[in-house]
């Protein structure tokens, strides 16, 4: 049989065997995962008794909990570092249709104010196609409405973007608060 068991900080659920949990002082089954591995790779078993774990973790518990939380530091940090880049990728993306937003928008006015018998042209890499005037100002306009749609579609991307950030640092300012040491 396996008991539930909170995990470090982040309160992940996570099954051990119950040989391998400890009753806190609020009634609640919690033992780190990293400390439950360094024991059994201590002493090279698959199997412990509580009294072994509980003797075990009086005499290397401390450590085993620095250990734990400078895992779980490293782990926040990765996690920040990915989340920051993510979220410069997205703002680097949103200022791209936003410029391409732009270009099609003043295209777009630029292509209203002439005639419509004059000769108009498309560039196609070094070379300029003749095309008629609704012609261009259907791609425009296609042009301008899938880059508000981008847009749009990034600006959701950033927000939950920002919101795990926050989660991020709260994480992180929680560790520090338990260990201050880690800072």
């Amino acid at each position: 049989k396996k008991e539930l068991i909170r995990v470090g900080v982040f309160n992940k659920p996570f099954t051990l065997p119950p040989e391998l949990t400890l009753k806190s002082p609020t009634k609640q089954n919690i033992l780190c995962p990293t400390v439950a591995a360094a024991f059994l790779r201590h002493h090279r078993r698959s199997c412990v008794t509580r009294n072994q774990v509980c003797n075990w973790l009086a005499h290397f518990g401390s450590n085993m909990a620095d250990e734990a939380n400078r895992s779980a530091f490293l782990e926040i940090q990765n996690r920040m570092i990915e989340t920051t880049a993510k979220l410069k990728q997205v703002q680097n993306q949103i200022r791209t249709k936003e410029a391409e937003k732009k270009r099609a928008y003043l295209t777009l006015e630029e292509l209203r104010q002439l005639p419509d018998d004059a000769n108009t042209y498309k560039s196609i890499g070094r070379t300029f196609v003749l095309e008629p005037k609704p012609v261009l100002m259907k791609e425009q306009e296609q042009k301008l409405k899938d880059s508000e749609a981008a847009i749009a579609s990034l600006q959701t991307s950033k927000e939950y973007l920002e919101k795990q950030m926050a989660e991020i640092e709260n994480n992180l300012r929680e560790l520090l608060q338990q260990d201050p040491g880690l800072a």
